[in-house]
């Protein structure tokens, strides 16, 4: 099953840049470890230089590493920070997005429940829907099927959702236009 992960990658930067019209510099946080996140890097990069807005990123595949991580970013200027897509960063959701707020960088993520946790943006796949697939896939191989005979499968639906208690506290004023386009604001 495919999340799309690099191809949203594009959209993200396009909806941070929406939410933060002054943004001209922003942080793109990955687990070095992962081996499709310079690709991804490659198209924040891409859909960020369209806007004119430039990219640092950092790297970080340990807790104790997130805070200089984060703070690298904020040192080359980044006013926002992309966070990408993986395990690592999924898992340690609390911590990065409690390190953004204190380093003042508007997030944005692919997964609600960074936003659930505080985060301010995001914006993927849903959840909801990406656990059906991903338990149509497992009932089929319990009844016989062959790995190799199953297509690869993707998501159809996609959540945007805001923060707006995490943007107000960062002094960030959502335009009516980008809250209309969010599935979910939170209060």
């Amino acid at each position: 099953m495919s999340c799309l992960s690099t191809e949203l990658a594009i959209k993200r930067v396009e909806l941070l840049k929406l939410a933060v019209p002054s943004l001209r510099h922003l942080g793109f946080l990955y687990d070095p470890r992962n081996p499709g996140k310079e690709k991804e890097l490659a198209e924040v990069r891409q859909g960020a230089a369209g806007l004119g807005v430039s990219v640092s990123a950092a790297a970080a595949s340990s807790v104790e590493a997130l805070r200089e991580a984060i703070a690298s970013l904020r040192r080359d200027g980044a006013e926002a920070v992309v966070i990408s897509e993986d395990v690592f960063t999924y898992g340690n959701r609390e911590a990065i997005v409690a390190l953004t707020a204190e380093y003042r960088l508007v997030d944005i993520s692919s997964f609600r429940e960074f936003v659930d946790a505080g985060g301010v943006l995001s914006y993927g796949a849903s959840n909801t829907e990406r656990m059906r697939m991903q338990a149509r896939y497992a009932a089929k191989l319990v009844r016989g099927a062959k790995p190799s005979d199953l297509p690869i499968d993707q998501p159809t639906r996609f959540e945007f959702v805001i923060n707006l208690k995490a943007a107000r506290a960062l002094g960030i004023t959502v335009s009516k236009a980008v809250l209309a386009r969010a599935d979910e604001v939170i209060e």
